[in-house]
């Protein structure tokens, strides 16, 4: 079964000559076709219920989610019951956000028989999760702050989610459409802003570039997607984004290790990332990495690695610490940013850098009277000691 969450005041367009369907409607429409079955449900976005006040109320402050939570979930419960065991989700923008918080609620709730609370599955798995420029704005999200979200759990679950793709808009302004990332999920940035990636805007040349990325991922995930529908799309990577021009800040902060998708071209006025990114190349689009798939480094990166971890290992043990729950998220950051490190000079760059980073973990935990290091010190000290090569841009 496919359930699709579109995006803040978008809804399908029948007749569509122009474009103005998003990708989710398009993607659903193309899964649908192929899967004849009876299960796979479309949700039309926040803000196209209730007329002109929940067009203002939901675009705002993304108010409505809740019943299409609900009701998503109902259908599950009734598809499970009647066989369909294949959970994929897909949204865009305050859609996307829906479709994590989808996620999270079938994990918390597990699948229950129709109707009822009486749990038939505690543990069912979502094999797919596609996701095109989250945009996290429930309450006073829009902001940038995760916590005021209002009880909405937008993090990333990994367990029991077998795939996720995310389709990232490069040049995107507007601070009510800052991004969200997702530690664990396959992210790619794409040339455009919000709605040329996430599509329902009628640049065709960059909707499809991004429609086609995620139905190659899709299909390599065992989805029904067909070659004849990733044939008749026409992605063109010379099409222009319409961004906000009278909006100058750049918020779409590309890390010096993201991937960058192989269409981007250099732009004079927009985003220009990093020359160290790497480039998710069409051979890499055909392929389909699951969640938490384990990567193997090359023997030298993997020495740095352990040589930085050890580092960090023994500047908090001199301070009468242990890196505690610090650790695993320490050994992600490290894992995440040791491609920047190329020859020895860099590694004592590192390594100086990694003393300072614990260091400054320990005198926060001593401030504050605390027996143990935690992931909470490792934000902290990566705030106030940036830019701190290797770790932060």
């Amino acid at each position: 079964m496919l359930v699709a969450f579109d995006g803040t005041w978008n809804t399908k367009k029948d007749n569509d000559t122009e474009y103005r369907n998003t990708n989710v409607w398009r993607f659903y429409e193309t899964y649908h076709a192929n899967s004849r079955g009876a299960h796979d449900v479309y949700r039309a976005g926040i803000g196209t219920r209730y007329g002109l006040a929940g067009r203002l109320v939901g675009g705002a402050f993304g108010a409505g989610e809740l019943p299409r939570l609900n009701e998503a979930y109902e259908h599950v419960c009734r598809a499970w019951d009647e066989g369909d065991r294949a959970i994929d989700i897909i949204g865009f923008s305050r859609g996307a956000a829906t479709a994590l918080d989808f996620c999270n609620l079938i994990q918390q709730r597990g699948v229950r028989r129709p109707a009822s609370e009486t749990v038939v599955e505690p543990n069912a798995t979502i094999r797919f999760l596609g996701l095109w420029d989250v945009v996290a704005a429930f309450g006073l999200g829009f902001l940038g702050v995760q916590e005021l979200n209002l009880g909405h759990h937008l993090s990333l679950p990994h367990d029991r989610l077998e795939y996720c793709f995310h389709a990232m808009a490069l040049d995107e302004r507007r601070l009510s459409f800052l991004p969200t990332r997702l530690g664990g999920a396959y992210e790619v940035w794409f040339r455009g802003v919000h709605s040329d990636v996430g599509g329902g805007n009628a640049n065709r040349g960059l909707n499809d570039i991004a429609l086609r990325w995620m139905m190659r991922k899709a299909q390599a995930a065992g989805l029904p997607i067909l070659e004849d529908d990733i044939a008749a799309l026409r992605p063109d990577p010379t099409a222009r984004p319409k961004p906000h021009d009278h909006l100058s800040l750049d918020l779409r902060l590309v890390s010096a290790v993201d991937r960058l998708h192989y269409t981007i071209m250099p732009l004079p006025g927009l985003c220009t990332p990093p020359g160290t990114c790497t480039i998710e190349t069409e051979a890499d689009e055909r392929r389909a990495s699951k969640v938490g798939d384990v990567v193997v480094y090359p023997i030298e990166v993997r020495g740095r690695i352990a040589a930085l971890l050890a580092q960090a290992e023994a500047t908090a043990k001199a301070a009468g610490y242990s890196l505690g729950e610090s650790r695993d998220p320490l050994v992600a950051l490290i894992q995440g940013r040791v491609a920047l490190v190329t020859d020895n000079a860099d590694m004592e760059k590192a390594r100086d850098a990694t003393t300072r980073l614990v260091s400054r973990m320990v005198r926060v935990a001593r401030q504050n009277s605390w027996p143990a290091l935690n992931d909470y010190m490792l934000t902290n000290a990566l705030y106030y000691l940036r830019p701190l090569y290797p770790f932060t841009d």
